[in-house]
């Protein structure tokens, strides 16, 4: 037809449907989607409740981050292949693999690392979970590659919730901010601006704004 340059190589990715809670697909023809602007102002009122209930001001601008961002992330954890059901609930969720949930960790580690102030770099392991977070980290650059081959971000999804997943895990095993060996406190630390620098670029990669707080 004429479309596409002669030598551009063209490749089809399928796509499965959208459901809705019934287990039953989304129709255009039938009315029963759900506008773009409709979802934005439901996903972004759920999102202030939740601000409010966890005794956070009322911000339309935060906000309108994290219902997107959870809406951005709840869209792409799928593969693109696969049927996927479209729940808003469990998308705002912030536990498990969503998008509020590694904001949240981003916004956490960016709070400890504001308290701690200055420390001097140490990228000694010194601790088991340490190490799982490394290879976390490994595994997501991994995911890089293998979501371009694939064509399909979910594998980065997955890869930044095992950055996260680590994290916290490490989080609640160990002092940070009261650890009294510098050196031990200084590694900490490290890893802490480690993983968030790998949340920030993938959230960025994924088109998901990072927060201040939360």
């Amino acid at each position: 037809a004429g479309i596409a340059p002669e030598g551009l190589k063209l490749t089809h990715v399928g796509y499965g449907t959208m459901n809705g809670k019934d287990g039953k697909a989304f129709k255009t023809r039938a009315g029963t989607t759900i506008k773009l602007e409709d979802i934005i102002d439901l996903i972004s009122s759920k999102a202030q409740e939740k601000l409010v209930a966890n005794g956070n001001e009322n911000s339309s601008k935060l906000a309108l981050q994290i219902g997107v961002g959870a809406m951005k992330f709840g869209d792409l954890i799928n593969d693109v292949s696969r049927d996927y059901i479209f729940d808003l609930d469990k998308f705002m969720s912030f536990e498990g693999k969503t998008g509020p949930y590694l904001q949240y960790t981003g916004v956490r580690i960016k709070s400890l690392l504001n308290k701690a102030g200055n420390f001097t770099p140490n990228f000694d392991i010194v601790c088991k979970e340490q190490k799982d977070i490394l290879l976390a980290i490994l595994a997501l650059k991994q995911a890089y590659k293998d979501a371009f081959k694939a064509l399909s971000p979910s594998l980065v999804c997955a890869g930044v919730y095992g950055v996260a997943s680590s994290f916290s895990t490490f989080y609640n095993n160990n002092r940070i901010l009261t650890e009294t060996d510098k050196q031990k406190r200084d590694s900490y630390l490290t890893t802490c601006k480690l993983v968030l620098d790998n949340i920030a670029e993938a959230l960025n990669v994924l088109a998901i704004d990072l927060p201040e707080r939360m």
